[in-house]
């Protein structure tokens, strides 16, 4: 097969996925309405992002563009997907970064764009053609660098939060990881194929087909991100709107913490706040699944700072540990004083959200799973 025939196969192709992945994420929003704000804008910007690459595909396709020269297909494919690398990147960073890395991200992205616009028009005011070595050497270039630091920015971002989910939610948040890790692995994926699919047919022979797996999973991922999102939304939505100065980094929740400095705690603080604890555990507030450090923090009537600051000075503790540890106490009492009991009414009477994740949680604090544990302290 010929290497225009393999290339109008592959833009073809290129063409009705990236179609198809609009759908999806047009058709998603039917399926979990209830997601996050900062989610909902990320998915406008994908499904924004596949229309650029619909377009793109249909005008290599009609006009032949990398048909007539590799050159000219390169410069035409930088300038398709600079704007869509653009907003693939900033779609992750968008769901879980805060306002300062929103910002120091967009100015960042705006200059390389400009960037590459410029070398572009640079190339025909100065030489007449962009298509030039010199001019598309340092179009490509800046498009390279670009690339390289929208894929790291966002991954750093992505990982610095999902520990912080990790650290403050009491529920089972493997799916949530599972998709953030993937969507990050894919996200390098995409930066490290783009420049062997914008320069070389051949390559794209081989790689573009990898490409497009990757963006569909890629896609995949973050449509699958919003149903698993609803533990999480708070946590997300509550660090997305944080600027980094120290002014706005802490939300004051009443009128006494707004005269006490966020970062200490009093005697007299410290009872207030073991009381409210205790007075919630005591109602059974644990046994709410989607139970985490930021709707704790508001239902006790302080700032989730102090909430963190309690438990990790007077409990030793992050705030997922110690909800794990309270939930299998009250596991523990249940197993010992109804013996009949099925883990699954267990589980949900204790805020797991499932049988599994009471087991996996049992085994990882006492070294066996319930119905071990059980036997054990029966017969002492």
């Amino acid at each position: 097969m010929t290497e225009p025939n393999i290339l109008l196969i592959l833009q073809s192709c290129s063409l009705t996925v990236s179609a198809l992945l609009a759908l999806i994420l047009l058709a998603s929003r039917i399926h979990h309405p209830q997601t996050s704000a900062n989610y909902e804008t990320s998915r406008w910007l994908m499904f924004t992002s596949m229309l650029i690459y619909v377009v793109h595909y249909f005008l290599q396709i009609r006009f032949g563009f990398r048909a007539r020269s590799e050159e000219l297909g390169a410069l035409i494919n930088i300038l398709f997907y600079s704007p869509v690398s653009y907003l693939l990147s900033y779609a992750s960073l968008r769901m879980v970064s805060n306002r300062h890395h929103k910002r120091v991200y967009m100015c960042v992205s705006v200059v390389g764009m400009a960037l590459v616009f410029g070398c572009f028009v640079g190339g025909y005011i100065v030489l007449g053609t962009p298509t030039n070595p010199i001019p598309l050497k340092a179009l490509g270039t800046v498009f390279f660098i670009s690339i390289l630091w929208l894929t790291i920015y966002p991954s750093k971002e992505i990982r610095r939060v999902t520990r912080q989910v990790e650290n403050e939610t009491g529920g089972d948040i493997r799916q949530f990881n599972l998709y953030m890790r993937t969507g990050t692995i894919l996200l390098y994926a995409i930066a490290v194929l783009l420049p062997f699919c914008i320069y070389s047919i051949k390559s794209l022979a081989v790689l573009g087909p990898i490409f497009l797996i990757a963006l569909v999973l890629y896609v995949l991922s973050f449509v699958s991100l919003g149903f698993n999102l609803s533990q999480v939304s708070d946590i997300i939505d509550e660090e997305s709107e944080v600027d980094d100065d120290e002014s706005a980094s802490e939300p004051v929740a009443d009128k006494e913490e707004s005269t006490q400095a966020v970062n200490e705690l009093t005697e007299e603080r410290k009872e207030a706040i073991r009381k409210a604890i205790e007075h919630w555990r005591a109602e059974g507030g644990y046994s709410q699944s989607d139970v985490n450090s930021t709707n704790l923090a508001a239902k006790l009537h302080i700032s989730k700072r102090h909430l963190i600051l309690y438990l990790s000075e007077c409990e030793g503790k992050t705030f997922r540990v110690w909800l794990s540890e309270l939930r299998i106490e009250e596991a523990k009492r249940m197993l010992l004083e109804a013996e009949d009991y099925k883990l699954e009414t267990i589980a949900y009477a204790c805020g797991f959200s499932h049988r599994n994740y009471l087991q996996n949680r049992f085994k990882s604090i006492t070294g066996f799973t319930p119905r071990e544990w059980q036997d054990v302290h029966k017969k002492s």
